[in-house]
């Protein structure tokens, strides 16, 4: 998702002389965050899966971190999509974070 909706962009911005940075510093900037974070946590959870569990309680607090940084990983690469969508369709990206909004709530709590 994340792919294609940065090909729309490269498509949208390429016949102007500014670029995303220029246009939206801060959702651009935010959208490098929320890939970061993405990404790191994605590994960290494939990393911990890969790796043989010893104890049953290295398992259990395995199995509690990687639900945590499972859960981080798929809100952070749903907010990077979302910041993309909301260069490219303002309206209806502002619309989907409000409901990115919502659900991250419902998670916290």
């Amino acid at each position: 998702m994340i792919t294609i909706l940065c090909s729309f962009i490269q498509v949208e911005f390429q016949s102007k002389s500014s670029s995303p940075f220029d246009t939206h510093y801060w959702i651009m900037s935010t959208f490098l965050v929320a890939l970061s974070t993405y990404v790191l946590a994605w590994a960290t959870v494939t990393i911990e899966e890969a790796q043989p569990r010893a104890t049953i309680e290295a398992q259990v607090k395995n199995s509690n971190h990687s639900g945590v940084m499972s859960r981080i990983s798929h809100m952070s690469g749903a907010l990077a999509s979302v910041l993309l969508l909301l260069i490219i369709l303002p309206v209806l990206g502002w619309v989907t974070f409000l409901l990115w909004t919502l659900l991250f709530c419902k998670n916290c709590l």
